[in-house]
């Protein structure tokens, strides 16, 4: 039997971007709500890493977010795409590379040679650097977003005190045995129950985050999650 991780939460990011197209008014413009305020933050650095001026890049994500929504792309999104990051990055590089061609070609009349065209659509499509700034993005705003469910569970829990103590170890810098003996006496506990803490702080905090990283991919097998994992820690 294939291991996965413990279900935390019901709305998968494959579902909210499904929701988006939603039949119900009410419903879509809820679900677009949700996907700009967690998708935008990646999508428009990517933009400005790729057009050379910032209001493109603005101008590049409302159309984007436009066309989805208007055309209704996202209902034909497809979790056997693989991981929801890649295939939002694809969409963007296509609108991107559409909205260049257009302008290009309303300026070939001006003497703008084909060659230039097609560094502009290199730059959309196919550009490293603005892929890495991209996935960095997306992996730092998972991370800040894992934390915060974090911290509402404990908060919800009556800890939000001990939260607040402990969460400055979910960093990967070991604490010395002298670090966790000042953190224990600031805190009011023995070295045990700290141990303790530490224990369940950091094991809810992985829960919640391969739950989140569950969301956006097909394959929620342990090891694969695992992997997506190592690969997102790499842009930060």
């Amino acid at each position: 039997m294939k291991e996965t991780v413990p279900g935390y939460f019901l709305t998968t990011r494959w579902s909210l971007i499904r929701d988006v197209s939603s039949e119900e008014e009410l419903a879509a413009a809820k679900a677009l709500a949700e996907f700009c305020e967690t998708y935008r933050a990646p999508l428009l650095a990517f933009a400005k890493a790729t057009a050379p001026d910032p209001q493109d890049a603005e101008d590049f994500i409302q159309g984007f977010f436009e066309k989805l929504l208007q055309r209704g792309f996202l209902a034909n999104a497809d979790p056997d795409r693989g991981r929801l990051r890649t295939f939002l990055l694809t969409c963007l590089k296509r609108h991107i590379a559409d909205e260049l061609r257009k302008r290009y070609a309303a300026k070939r009349g001006g003497g703008i040679p084909d060659q230039t065209l097609d560094e502009a659509l290199a730059i959309a499509s196919e550009a490293p650097g603005p892929d890495e700034t991209y996935h960095r993005k997306w992996a730092i705003l998972l991370l800040e977003r894992t934390v915060g469910m974090l911290r509402h569970s404990w908060v919800e829990a009556g800890k939000s005190e001990l939260f607040d103590g402990l969460s400055p170890c979910l960093g990967y810098a070991e604490q010395t045995n002298g670090d966790r003996a000042e953190l224990a006496v600031r805190l009011g506990m023995t070295k045990g129950s700290l141990k303790t803490a530490l224990y369940h702080l950091r094991r809810d905090y992985r829960d919640i985050l391969l739950q989140e990283i569950a969301s956006t991919v097909e394959d929620k097998t342990h090891d694969h999650l695992m992997d997506e994992l190592k690969d997102l820690l790499a842009f930060v």
